[in-house]
């Protein structure tokens, strides 16, 4: 493995080279019971978090909704259901309140009203905002004025990532704390767990595929908290 030893093993740019060389199973899998041996401490420090975000098919296309999933309990084995690990997902809902009355009605559409994993909160644009560079922008465990890795996990991620940035100016990768970007779909892909239309299989398909049901999809926290359970399977 060559790495830039120029970079310190306490920064989050060497984390982002070593993790390179680790499939995301590995990485994942890192934080669910089976370490990757003589890791960097500061991959410990590491939190996993999915972001979803929903938006009005119709132009400008409005942000309506985010959702925000993180992995709260690291370093355990999952039981038998994996009910320890799937319990220890934090999952919150907002909806942006200048645009929550658009609702999109195309087949598939998700129900904002329905939201299953906690409260959903009414927030402004700047509010919003401040929740996602909150989520991505943050102190290591270490008061040493350093930030967070962090390991963001996506569906199609490419997507939520574009449309951040466009809705909110927010360039995820910019503030340098992703260390790892997982996406679902490609894992799938990868582990030759095809849609019923072609390779690039959907939320619902996948969760379908581990005989998991979440009901009204395509709200934006439902889906990132399915995505979080689909990364562990």
């Amino acid at each position: 493995m060559a790495f830039n030893w120029y970079v310190s093993p306490v920064d989050n740019r060497y984390l982002t080279e070593y993790l390179q060389y680790y499939s995301d199973g590995d990485v994942l899998r890192h934080f669910l019971g089976a370490p990757i041996p003589l890791a960097p401490p500061l991959l410990n420090e590491a939190t996993i978090i999915c972001l979803d975000a929903e938006w009005y098919f119709k132009d400008p296309k409005p942000t309506t909704e985010i959702g925000i999933a993180e992995l709260t309990v690291r370093g355990i084995a999952p039981n038998v259901h994996a009910e320890n690990i799937l319990s220890s997902i934090r999952v919150d809902h907002a909806r942006i309140m200048p645009h929550a009355h658009l609702q999109n009605t195309f087949p598939g559409a998700g129900d904002p009203e329905a939201f299953y994993f906690g409260r959903t909160k009414f927030v402004t644009i700047p509010e919003a905002r401040q929740v996602i560079l909150n989520t991505f922008v943050r102190p290591r465990h270490i008061d040493n004025g350093e930030l967070q890795p962090i390991i963001l996990v996506g569906h199609a991620v490419d997507n939520d990532y574009d449309h951040i940035k466009e809705a909110f100016g927010i360039d995820l990768e910019s503030y340098g704390t992703i260390v790892k970007v997982i996406d679902t779909q490609v894992m799938a892909k990868n582990a030759n767990i095809e849609g019923p239309n072609g390779p690039n299989i959907g939320l619902k398909n996948l969760l379908a595929h581990f005989n998991i049901e979440i009901p009204n999809l395509h709200t934006a926290g439902n889906d990132a908290a399915g995505t979080l359970i689909a990364a562990r399977k």
